[in-house]
């Protein structure tokens, strides 16, 4: 559902959801004794994801 989600947002939109994913991942390891591994993990998954729909999209062009 992730992938399917980020692949019909806007290009704005990509980056919005990389934007919040990064401040998402600051403030819960700035606010953090003990960061949750897998919190981190799937916000970086989503970026991840978004770099890969972004890269997909420079390449149809």
């Amino acid at each position: 559902m992730l992938e399917s989600g980020i692949k019909n947002l806007s290009t704005e939109g990509l980056l919005l959801v990389v934007e919040d994913a990064n401040a998402r991942l600051g403030s819960h390891i700035g606010m953090s004794d003990e960061p949750v591994s897998a919190y981190i993990e799937k916000q970086k998954r989503i970026i991840g994801l978004v770099q890969e729909e972004l890269e997909r999209r420079k390449q149809s062009n």
